[in-house]
């Protein structure tokens, strides 16, 4: 299913700051399989966004628990009900500011992964700074299938990881 979400100044920046949390996934070879996988697998747009939707309640759950990601993504689900896909979108925005990405870091930190926590958060700084030169405030991004794939090939890469379950400190 094709969504398009339309950035003012500033959600653009926010958008290019968290879309690059998902390189730490190259930290490792693990990464290579379920990207492979959903580049190819035949879903249909459906099949993609119901994935996507799963992995999210799922990755979510490692930031606040199972519980209160549900919570999280049925207070987004009734904001979009109430005030249109666009504030639903922008609501997820800024979980993903202030929760996720900093949580994602922090995992990392935690799992021994500081480095690729690093690189990802300098690249995700410079990513939101070029995005509020380099392209207009208003800029539509699409939602595509290609997108939503990427994303669920990141928490299956998370998901997965050789250190998923290390508690090494930096």
């Amino acid at each position: 299913m094709l969504f398009s979400y339309g950035t003012t100044a500033l959600t653009k920046p926010a958008l290019a700051f968290v879309g690059t949390h998902g390189l730490t996934d190259l930290d490792s070879v693990q990464w290579v399989a379920p990207y492979a996988v959903m580049a190819v697998a035949p879903l249909s747009t459906e099949n993609i966004t119901a994935l996507f939707c799963a992995a999210s309640v799922l990755h979510f759950s490692e930031d606040c628990g199972f519980g209160v990601s549900l919570l999280v993504h049925a207070s987004v689900l009734l904001v979009g009900l109430a005030f249109g896909v666009q504030a639903a979108f922008d609501a997820m925005l800024v979980y993903l500011v202030l929760v996720h990405t900093p949580a994602h870091y922090f995992r990392c930190a935690m799992r021994g992964r500081g480095r690729a926590a690093l690189a990802a958060l300098a690249l995700g700084i410079a990513a939101a700074a070029l995005a509020c030169v380099l392209f207009p405030p208003q800029v539509n991004v699409p939602v595509s299938d290609g997108l939503q794939r990427l994303v669920i090939a990141h928490v299956c890469t998370e998901a997965t990881h050789p250190h998923r379950h290390s508690n090494a400190s930096l």
